[in-house]
């Protein structure tokens, strides 16, 4: 399996925001609440707006943001520039994660910053949508008791994805969801 979260080497020269918001997002298993979160990394880093999109056959279709799908007004500004970062997501299709903020990209730490936001903002709400797309039963599914099991014999969350064959980001909300169902049945 292909691992597409931020290494240590971006982290570690990204300054602040990107390693708070990569801290902070494992947190996160609403849709709405990672769109509001990556809004205020961005706001930090100055930002004016994002937008996910899917690439296929050369067509960008958007996925999600916080622009009302468009960039136009941004790009009017003079001060303004847009900023596309170009994503593999963990299911091996292209994205790209459009940011327009009103600074230069001046600096390779600036970027990298930017860039290990954009991927794991991504990763992680391509994890969202598919834990949202699965329905919800009160009885574990195989992938939620697999990953249970798992962490319970001592594998971390990226040893566990590879041994499912699934994201870190879906082993996450497989947990998170597997104790919520069971809080569920306590109550």
């Amino acid at each position: 399996m292909v691992q597409h979260f931020p290494n240590s080497n971006w982290q570690s020269g990204s300054r602040s925001v990107a390693a708070e918001f990569a801290q902070r997002v494992g947190e996160i298993v609403v849709l709405d609440e990672l769109i509001a979160c990556f809004s205020r990394a961005l706001a930090l880093e100055g930002g004016a707006g994002h937008a996910c999109y899917a690439l296929e056959a050369g067509k960008r279709t958007l996925l999600f943001g916080d622009t009302k799908s468009d960039f136009s007004a941004f790009r009017q500004a003079d001060a303004v520039r847009a900023q596309e970062f170009l994503v593999m997501g963990w299911d091996q299709r292209p994205y790209v994660v459009e940011m327009c903020l009103p600074e230069e990209f001046d600096t390779r730490e600036r970027k990298a910053s930017l860039h290990t936001m954009a991927v794991t903002y991504l990763c992680r709400l391509l994890a969202i949508l598919e834990a949202d797309s699965a329905p919800f039963e009160s009885d574990l599914t195989e992938t939620e008791r697999r990953c249970l099991e798992l962490e319970n014999e001592g594998f971390c969350d990226l040893d566990v994805g590879e041994k499912l064959g699934i994201s870190v980001h879906a082993v996450q909300i497989c947990r998170d969801r597997a104790k919520l169902k069971a809080a569920c049945k306590t109550d």
